[in-house]
């Protein structure tokens, strides 16, 4: 599905500057207000014998803000206008897709392998002249990615015991910059991996109760630390 949404009697204004310092803080109400926002989602399933795979995507993006290049704030003429630029734009993507496969591979073992990656991203388009901001354009955002490899498992011995075990492996990025009213914008980038994996133990207590038991436990690159979480 995909839907696109703009009004000019909406009137607003998003700026990186706090509300003393917006060259635009006493505009009035005019340019070209707009909110748009679109999607997309797709999936599909095959069913190979006692196989099953099934994979997904899904796309999202929308943006909020004001563009006042036409609407001559300053209340210049057309040359002047014609130079000057005013824009204030937030925008959002994200988005992520996976692939899985089921097996059954005995009357006691089933196994789930998956392979993800999904990602976000926010960006501010701010563009003002050099005559009302300090500099020309100010942008700042963000943004994160995941990716993950990982495989379950669940086995039945017989009896009251049912046992899941299962790992994923999983790398993890940021990028993020802010400008604002700064004169050298921040930015900073880091990635890094994790591993983990887990095991548990359903005990059928009688009909109506369950006793679980396992761990999880976590690898964390970064600091070299192996880290185990019990429950019961």
């Amino acid at each position: 599905k995909s839907r696109i949404f703009g009004s000019r009697s909406l009137y607003f204004l998003l700026s990186a500057f706090a509300a003393q310092n917006t060259p635009f803080a006493n505009f009035p109400p005019s340019g070209d207000p707009s909110i748009q926002f679109a999607d997309l989602h797709a999936a599909t399933k095959i069913q190979a014998g006692l196989r099953t795979i099934t994979a997904s995507t899904y796309l999202g993006r929308s943006s909020l803000g004001n563009n006042l290049t036409a609407a001559d704030p300053l209340g210049t003429d057309g040359l002047e206008r014609s130079r000057d630029t005013f824009q204030d734009v937030y925008t959002w993507e994200n988005g992520m897709s996976q692939i899985r496969m089921s097996n059954v591979r005995s009357a006691r073992l089933l196994s789930t392998h998956t392979a993800r990656i999904s990602a976000y991203r926010l960006q501010h388009d701010f563009e003002a002249s050099s005559t009302t901001a300090n500099s020309g354009t100010e942008d700042d955002g963000n943004r994160i990615y995941e990716i993950g490899l990982g495989s379950d498992w669940n086995y039945f011995p017989g009896g009251r015991h049912e046992f899941d075990f299962g790992w994923e492996w999983i790398l993890t990025g940021s990028r993020f910059t802010i400008a604002g009213t700064q004169q050298f914008p921040l930015r900073h980038s880091s990635n890094g991996w994790r591993l983990t994996s887990f095991i548990q133990d359903r005990v059928r207590l009688g009909s109506n109760g369950v006793l679980e038991g396992g761990s999880r436990f976590t690898w964390l690159q970064s600091k070299r630390t192996l880290y185990a979480e019990p429950r019961l």
